[in-house]
């Protein structure tokens, strides 16, 4: 699910993971209860992100991090 940045109107802002047909449904604000409307985002897209870039993978960085802490026990 993506991430959605929203904003009422007293400039509050909140992120929220929404489904993308629901991604303008209005939402409270979670400071003042406000009526917070989706912000317009533009996403960036690196084509070096591919999986042959060199870039670590999420199994990567867990099997990093579970190595790193396995040697602390």
């Amino acid at each position: 699910m993506p991430l959605y940045l929203y904003r009422c109107p007293d400039g509050h802002s909140t992120e929220d993971l929404r489904k993308v047909d629901e991604r303008h449904d209005p939402r409270p604000c979670g400071l003042c209860g406000k009526t917070a409307t989706l912000e317009v985002q533009v996403a960036a897209f690196d084509p070096r992100m591919g999986l042959d870039a060199g870039f670590p993978t999420a199994y990567d960085r867990w099997a990093k991090s579970h190595a790193r802490d396995a040697k602390g026990k």
